[in-house]
């Protein structure tokens, strides 16, 4: 199938020329030909700060959806979302490049680290997306609160419009970090990372 790639920084280029810049950074993502290797479509995302990419999945229909972080308002493709401070967003592409959908979720204004370290694509089209965090973040009304200083591991489950099914915090005593997550076709969950401690699952 196609590639798909997404990156942050100063400056990005998929082939069909350089994408402009928004801010001090912003996110890159593309998608490539698997016959040729040529740009399918591109787009820079973000607003006037430092915005991070952090990973990517393809659906069964040649979509992607895109997770990372934002510093204050910025643009993906939908208009302007999220606030002042730190924010994890999550975007939904389709095969022809266009955003359907984009969500902005607030960190804290002690929170120090957010990481969407992986995502995977369930049979029936939900986003599940892992990764962690210190102090909080703001899931709609859900908030999730580690201590500021170890971070704690999350899971985030997305409907196919965008809408949240669940997020669940997984604390410990120490440093926990959420590196990949995988779906099985009956719709079980597998996590892997890593644990300076002991965590409660549920």
């Amino acid at each position: 199938g196609n590639v798909y790639a997404t990156a942050h920084g100063t400056s990005g280029n998929f082939g069909a020329g350089a994408l402009p810049l928004h801010g001090q950074q912003d996110v890159f993502t593309g998608g490539l030909s698997a016959a040729a290797g040529s740009e399918l479509w591109a787009h820079s995302w973000g607003g006037g700060g430092m915005d991070g990419s952090g990973a990517i999945a393809a659906d069964a229909n040649g979509g992607v959806v895109v997770c990372g972080s934002h510093a204050g308002p910025a643009d993906f493709g939908t208009g302007s979302i999220g606030t002042f401070g730190m924010n994890l967003f999550v975007v939904r592409v389709a095969s022809d490049g266009t955003a359907t959908w984009a969500r902005s979720y607030p960190l804290g204004s002690k929170a120090k680290q957010m990481v969407c370290s992986d995502f995977v694509i369930a049979p029936n089209g939900d986003a599940l997306l892992t990764g962690w965090f210190t102090a909080d973040i703001d899931f709609e009304g859900k908030k999730l609160t580690a201590d500021g200083i170890s971070q704690d591991m999350f899971v985030l489950r997305l409907s196919s419009s965008g809408s949240i099914v669940w997020v669940q915090q997984y604390p410990g005593q120490g440093q926990e970090y959420a590196r990949s997550i995988a779906v099985a076709s009956d719709g079980r969950l597998a996590l892997a990372g890593k644990l300076y401690s002991t965590i409660t699952l549920g």
